[in-house]
């Protein structure tokens, strides 16, 4: 999809989602209400430890990588990455500046400062699919079934295809690092379509050797991506709990919220619109409430407000560090 048609689906999905909430009387009915502020200020606090914790995977990753950075460099560089992640398109922006920072630092090791971020990228979604389908195990369908069988038919089906993700992705992912030989993968990328597809192929292959010997890094990745899930499905509850009157449980959240953040993962900008588009499908599946959808896209827009914070914080310490400019690596 060309840019302009991703910034089209983007504005198209955004005008819908205001209109919902411009013809809803309960979501204008709640933005005039009190608000629980301390319930923000936690979701706020929730939502900083869990970029943090997912700052901090990344410089696991690059320790089992042997590359030797500071924790402070790695904190700041995701940090700065934050707002071009809203502004470009899809995940390219915030991540290529990732990769320029670090290359900089370490000029002859770029095909590592790639992988790593892939790799980040790649955990991150794995640990959001992961804990779909834990959740999934748990949760009582047939309550749902019965406050709307159609959703709740949509999400077991939700359910089972994450299972299936995890299950093919981790048992490949696990089946490379354990039995192949980097050299061979290489060459084998060259079968991928697109050259930008086969070289970052290629240099998640020539990682392999290195977290073989060191699969605590991994461990450490996949542990930090738990905490981070735990992290921000906590923020959406907070949120709900400062703009709502009613509201799904902590244990619902660990399901809808990685869900909705997978969508914002889609090539828009920044998932602007898909994010809150299924996180207010998913949570009208959950509420009781006649009107959920309309209730979910106040949460969800509220979320959304709560990373605009961050990303403003991160466009502070970008202007503040020079304002490095992007460029291809």
């Amino acid at each position: 999809m060309s840019a302009i048609g991703k910034v089209a689906v983007s504005t198209i999905l955004l005008i819908v989602l205001l209109y919902q909430v411009s013809g809803n009387e309960l979501a204008a009915e709640l933005m005039k209400q009190p608000k629980r502020w301390e319930w923000l200020v936690l979701g706020f606090l929730s939502i900083a430890l869990g970029y943090t914790l997912s700052f901090i995977r990344w410089w696991c990753l690059l320790q089992g990588a042997n590359v030797p950075e500071r924790l402070g460099n790695v904190i700041q560089w995701s940090l700065m990455s934050q707002p071009f992640q809203l502004i470009s398109f899809g995940l390219a922006g915030g991540d290529l500046l990732r990769i320029l920072l670090l290359c900089r630092e370490h000029p002859s090791r770029k095909t590592h400062a790639t992988a790593t971020v892939l790799l980040d990228r790649g955990i991150g979604l794995w640990v959001m699919l992961a804990a779909v389908g834990v959740t999934g195990w748990l949760m009582d369908w047939e309550h749902l079934k019965a406050v709307d069988p159609t959703r709740a038919a949509g999400l077991v089906h939700v359910w089972r295809l994450a299972w299936v993700a995890v299950l093919v992705f981790g048992g490949g992912g696990s089946f490379l690092l354990l039995t192949a030989n980097s050299t061979l993968l290489v060459r084998s990328s060259t079968w991928l379509p697109g050259l930008r597809i086969q070289q970052w192929s290629a240099n998640l292959a020539m990682l392999l050797p290195l977290y073989r010997q060191r699969p605590s890094a991994l461990l450490w990745a996949i542990l930090l991506s738990a905490a981070n899930v735990v992290c921000l499905s906590a923020a959406v509850y907070c949120v709900a709990q400062s703009l709502t009157r009613q509201t799904p449980g902590l244990a619902d959240h660990l399901l809808l919220t990685p869900v909705g953040l997978i969508a914002g993962a889609a090539p828009l900008p920044g998932g602007l619109g898909s994010q809150e588009l299924v996180m207010s499908w998913m949570y009208a599946a959950f509420s009781s409430h006649s009107d959920g959808f309309g209730l979910g896209i106040l949460v969800a827009v509220g979320y959304r407000a709560l990373t605009l914070i961050i990303a403003a914080i991160g466009w502070g310490v970008y202007i503040a560090s020079g304002r490095p400019r992007l460029k291809a690596v």
